[in-house]
């Protein structure tokens, strides 16, 4: 994803190595876990889907928009920054531009999860649908049951 010259999409580098290498890459949808689980919860959650994906062998690579900027892939201090902050917004693939030209914070929904995916070339991805009087402890259940499925068929599809 360019717009005149000009890479629009920061990968974290453990990501792109990944990528590179044909290596297993999930990417996270981040809006389920910054606006569905509450803080500071949602910060542990993060962490612990990291770790989840990395104990079956693949890259995590959550998704969002940090000060402008498009990660395809987070660090533990930039998942933080984004879970704790009451101002992230939640924005689809349409609403993508407004928080990238406003230089604003924003998780990112299933749609432009998937859209983000694609443009960085990952084709594993973990998005959630979680019903609104679901329980905080059955949302979690079900992030955690995505993110092994997600995970499973990232192993398959780099292995075959």
């Amino acid at each position: 994803m360019t717009q005149a010259g000009v890479d629009l999409l920061l990968f974290a580098e453990e990501v792109r190595e990944a990528l590179i290498a044909k290596k297993p890459v999930v990417a996270i949808e981040s809006a389920s876990i910054v606006h569905n689980i509450d803080r500071p919860g949602n910060y542990e959650l993060a962490l612990e889907l990291d770790a989840q994906v990395r104990a079956k062998g693949a890259i995590p690579a959550m998704i969002a928009v940090l000060d402008g900027n498009v990660y395809i892939g987070m660090h533990p201090d930039q998942m933080r920054t984004l879970t704790i902050n009451p101002e992230v917004m939640r924005v689809g693939a349409r609403d993508l531009a407004i928080a990238v030209t406003f230089g604003k914070s924003a998780a990112t929904t299933a749609e432009a999860t998937k859209e983000l995916a694609k443009a960085a070339g990952i084709t594993s991805v973990a998005t959630f649908e979680l019903g609104e009087d679901d329980s905080q402890s059955v949302r979690i259940e079900k992030i955690k049951a995505e993110i092994d499925k997600a995970t499973d068929l990232a192993g398959r599809s780099t292995n075959s």
